[in-house]
C-alpha cells in the first residue's frame, strides 16, 4: 500500500508495475491492525503495508469492496468489505 485515506486507497501492483487507486465507499471506523494487537482508522494504515484488494471497475473508476491486509506471518486478515 502506498497511501490510504477514509475515501480511497492507493496500492502498488508489482505484477502490473504501476500504482492503482481504489475508491472506498463504505467507511469502516476502526480496523484491526495486521498483528491483531490494536485498532486504527483506514487513513492510519502505514505506507508499505501489504494488502490485497478485490475490486470492480466501472467507467474507469475502481471501487474496492474487499481489502485484505497481510500479517507478518504471511496470512491475511479481512479489513474491509
Amino acid at each position: 500500500m502506498v497511501h490510504a485515506s477514509a475515501q480511497s486507497v492507493r496500492v502498488h501492483s508489482p505484477s502490473q508495475r504501476r500504482d492503482m487507486t481504489f475508491l472506498v465507499f463504505t467507511k469502516p471506523e476502526h480496523l484491526t491492525d495486521p498483528s491483531g494487537m490494536g485498532t486504527y482508522a483506514m487513513n492510519e494504515l502505514p505506507p508499505g503495508t501489504r494488502v490485497k484488494v478485490i475490486y470492480t471497475q466501472m467507467l474507469g473508476v475502481r471501487h474496492a469492496y474487499v481489502i485484505y491486509v497481510y500479517r507478518a506471518d504471511g496470512s491475511i486478515k479481512k479489513m474491509h468489505g
